[in-house]
């Protein structure tokens, strides 16, 4: 018979996967909780929780449609660890690829769930996406929207989401109508 732990261990060897979306208030410090469905298990012994598999995430400030700063994508640092490989592949003088590694590694910082499942935002990129900061509309933007997207999620604030969302649809309705 397995102990709990194997059968954790065994669990932890599928990748993490991240669907359907979901909102969030953000608290004074910054902190997004990690829905439930897409943390790992817990260790436990009869019942009673023993630990919590340690969780890191690389988050990184990602464009979306000529936006410099739309959003937070966060990856798990194995996943991250895998593009990082690729971009180590590419050759060091080639002007893209060396905007690529500016890219990320100007943009791109680890985080570690805590053992309520939260992520602390760092604030350049909260600040960065409008996270936590006063709007035009609201008193404050504390509300945010995280999107699964399979193997990594994207933390946006409500009112990019939304905006997204409306573009999203946009390019859906011209394609369909390009196939009409």
């Amino acid at each position: 018979m397995k102990s709990d732990f194997e059968a954790v261990s065994e669990q932890q060897v599928k990748p993490m996967r991240f669907y359907t979306v979901y909102s969030f208030e953000v608290d004074s410090k910054r902190r997004v909780q990690v829905p439930a469905k897409w943390r790992p298990p817990v260790i436990q012994d009869g019942g009673r929780r023993m630990a919590a598999i340690e969780v890191e995430f690389m988050l990184t400030l990602t464009r979306v449609r000529g936006d410099s700063c739309a959003c937070i994508t966060a990856m798990p640092a194995e996943v991250f660890e895998a593009y990082a490989q690729k971009v180590d592949g590419l050759p060091l003088l080639d002007p893209a690829a060396e905007r690529l590694r500016r890219f990320l590694g100007s943009r791109s910082e680890p985080v570690e769930m805590d053992a309520s499942g939260r992520i602390t935002l760092p604030k350049w990129m909260a600040d960065k996406v409008g996270i936590g900061q006063k709007s035009e509309h609201e008193q404050n933007s504390t509300t945010v929207v995280l999107r699964g997207e399979v193997d990594r999620f994207s933390i946006w604030s409500k009112q990019k989401f939304d905006a997204d969302e409306i573009e999203n649809q946009k390019e859906d309705d011209r394609e369909l109508e390009s196939q009409i």
